[in-house]
């Protein structure tokens, strides 16, 4: 008989052949990214502003996020001019912020998103940027080299409305003579750029030689003079066929960079004479035409 000796506590034929362990991998966080970034207006084209109000200008596009679209918590933007930077204040003429961007349309990493400003009249124009700023769950931030578009010049001018109502003046005599007629209109600048003026006066067209036509007969164009300032018919300037450039008008563009911004103003002055030759009777009409120029 053989015998084999088992040390004490161990099994005969016990083989260790498997053992396990924990594994540990942590996901990095990724930081979201802008795929795409488009900044225009309605016809998207140049963004075109509208006279004495706002204008809504538009940035949308895309953003990605590597660990869903569902990790996006936040977009903002800004939009801003060359001459500012994106991280300034907020000025009408220069700089407007979106804090809460619209998002819609996530699809696997993506989110569509879509930005708004109310830009006034007055903004200056020139290039202007959107900058966008995405944020995911872990507060990560992201933003990108900015879309741009160029803001164009709005001339625009506005005239009180109204006729410019001389009163009855007898034959050979002046809104001076016949006491004080002396008559005026407010003209507004409700663009971003400032303008000179042209003004015509005529009877029915331009260049007709008229400054009126009355029930009989008809005042000469040059009987009706214009002024910047309030003063007598004699030291108003005369009005020649075809109209006058106003080069001294210089009506600045608005400079409100917050709270209610409004048009800047000023004031054209107007004399009339009946002359005594060719004799003219009964009611006269005429029109007075004001025009916005480019600065000389």
């Amino acid at each position: 008989m053989v015998c084999a000796l088992v040390p004490a506590g161990l099994a005969a034929n016990q083989n260790v052949t498997r053992e396990s362990v924990n594994t540990y991998l942590g996901v990095q966080n990724t930081v979201p990214a802008i795929d795409s970034i488009t900044l225009h207006d309605s016809d998207n084209g140049v963004l075109d502003l509208t006279p004495a109000t706002t204008t809504t200008i538009t940035c949308n596009g895309v953003v990605r996020d590597e660990d869903g679209f569902a990790d996006i918590t936040s977009v903002n933007a800004t939009i801003y001019r060359s001459s500012s930077t994106k991280n300034a204040v907020d000025s009408y003429l220069v700089h407007y912020t979106d804090s809460i961007c619209t998002t819609s349309g996530g699809s696997g990493k993506t989110l569509n998103f879509e930005c708004t400003f109310d830009v006034w009249f007055h903004a200056d124009p020139g290039t202007w940027y959107c900058d966008i700023k995405v944020k995911d769950t872990f507060s990560a931030v992201n933003s990108t080299t900015p879309d741009s578009e160029v803001l164009g010049v709005l001339m625009a001018i506005d005239v009180a409305d109204g006729t410019i109502d001389y009163g009855a003046i007898p034959v050979g005599r002046n809104t001076d003579t016949h006491g004080n007629l002396e008559q005026n209109k407010v003209v507004e600048n409700e663009g971003n750029v400032l303008f000179d003026l042209n003004l015509d006066g005529f009877a029915a067209s331009s260049n007709d030689g008229k400054a009126m036509s009355c029930a009989s007969g008809d005042i000469a164009v040059g009987y009706q003079h214009w002024s910047l300032a309030s003063g007598t018919y004699g030291a108003a300037i005369p009005l020649p066929s075809g109209g006058d450039d106003v080069t001294a008008f210089n009506l600045a563009e608005a400079s409100t960079a917050s709270g209610t911004p409004a048009p800047t103003t000023d004031t054209v002055y107007f004399h009339m004479e009946v002359p005594s030759t060719p004799i003219v009777s009964g009611a006269c009409t005429g029109i007075m035409q004001f025009t916005a120029i480019q600065n000389a």
